[in-house]
């Protein structure tokens, strides 16, 4: 394990443990690869998705392009709102929507089926997770599945059994090698009745596809005829701008992603930290942008190997006090202290805190990994000085103990009166 206690103001080092040695930092990571971020694009840059058309005449377009250019936070709300742009620019009918998710080169794929193992994509979407439900119905011995957007295809196979006992076992899952369109589910296993109506979120084997079919549906609904399936490809250069969507301002996109701890929002960080171009985004750059940020800050190369931005991977390596260089300066610097600070969780009140209970007002982001503990964040003490703290755990075998520990350093940190 590693600890480090700084002052937050000054910088001063308060108090260490293994400072230097290069440890798994779990989901801690995406402290760094926030702030990289914030100073790469500022904090009230945002992202755009662009509708283009090509052989446009009247109200009918022969090929309607869906382009995305990395926005971490396009979700089913905005894609509607981009529907609704299309038909009140007196579009009736489409050929075929296409959609072009070529900017990002090299993309992290989904690392499984898990809702936090969502992959990158140029044209993400809903975070590139699909929302299932499973109700049981009165009268009923089959639970009734739904997904959400109920736009994009999905088919079943199997059924949920509704039972009286006392616990659910029931199985929702993407079915092996099946095709990413219809999205192929298979359904088993027992549902409590009285569990009520439970969620369950999957990442999406294909993003662009997800986004262009929900995309179809919604601009249907809107009245507007689309013909053929959705297909990949590039936009035409020369297809007309039909509307261009901007993105929530990067810094509510990094409040979702330290609350949450979001995984795919890091992974687009790190596409979009590889500008080549505007148009263009490599994996390699993006990571090599966070390496860089730290050696300008003066850590040893020694100290840190970066494989991503989310801390997901076990292969990842950071010095405590490489992290708290990170933190000290994304609480202290004058363009972002403040907006930064917002977007870490709050002991027993936001995000992953919300289930914890430190002395004082803690905020801190987390992290976890199998055998790894991290908490990174700051408190006051009694004479109200500003403390910032790293704690990181390696080869955890008792989360119980790992927890106490953190709970000591705050306790202590709290209760102090340097």
């Amino acid at each position: 394990s590693a600890v480090v206690v700084f002052d937050v103001r000054s910088g001063e080092r308060l108090y260490t443990v293994r400072e230097s040695t290069p440890l798994k930092p779990a989901s801690v990571l995406k402290v760094v690869t926030a702030l990289v971020a914030l100073e790469e694009y500022t904090p009230f840059h945002t992202f755009k998705t662009e509708v283009r058309g090509s052989g446009l005449r009247g109200s009918s377009v022969d090929t309607l392009y869906l382009k995305g250019y990395g926005d971490p936070s396009l979700t089913q709300e905005d894609l509607w709102g981009i529907a609704r742009k299309v038909y009140l620019r007196g579009v009736r009918s489409i050929g075929k929507v296409v959609v072009d998710d070529s900017a990002f080169v090299d993309a992290s794929e989904r690392s499984g089926p898990r809702s936090y193992q969502a992959g990158a994509s140029a044209l993400s979407f809903n975070y590139n997770s699909i929302t299932f439900e499973v109700c049981p119905i009165s009268g009923k011995s089959t639970a009734a599945v739904t997904h959400d957007p109920r736009e994009f295809p999905v088919s079943y196979d199997g059924a949920v059994t509704v039972s009286n006992g006392k616990s659910s076992t029931y199985r929702i899952d993407e079915k092996r090698g099946g095709a990413p369109v219809p999205l192929q589910v298979q359904l088993g296993g027992v549902l409590y009745r009285r569990a009520g109506c439970q969620q369950v979120h999957r990442s999406i084997p294909d993003p662009a596809l997800y986004a262009g079919y929900t995309f179809k549906g919604l601009l249907e609904k809107e009245g507007i005829q689309v013909g053929g399936a959705v297909a990949r490809g590039v936009a035409a250069p020369k297809a007309a701008i039909i509307h261009t969507h901007r993105s929530k301002p990067l810094i509510e996109v990094i409040r979702l992603l330290n609350l949450y701890s979001n995984n795919m929002i890091a992974e687009q960080l790190v596409m979009l930290l590889g500008r080549v171009t505007d148009s263009r985004f490599e994996r390699k750059m993006g990571l090599q942008r966070i390496s860089e940020f730290l050696v300008r800050r003066g850590v040893s190369k020694a100290e840190f190997s970066i494989h991503d931005g989310s801390g997901l991977s076990h292969d990842n390596r950071l010095s405590a006090d490489a992290l708290a260089v990170a933190l000290r300066e994304a609480l202290t610097r004058e363009d972002l202290s403040v907006e930064f600070a917002s977007s870490l969780p709050v002991d027993g009140k936001s995000g992953t805190l919300r289930k914890r209970s430190y002395p004082g007002v803690t905020r801190a982001k987390t992290g976890t990994l199998n055998g790894v503990m991290s908490l990174a964040g700051s408190v006051q003490n009694s004479r109200g000085r500003a403390l910032g703290f790293v704690i990181l755990q390696n080869k955890v075998s008792s989360r119980d103990k790992g927890s106490r520990l953190e709970k000591q350093v705050i306790s202590v940190l709290r209760e102090s009166t340097v």
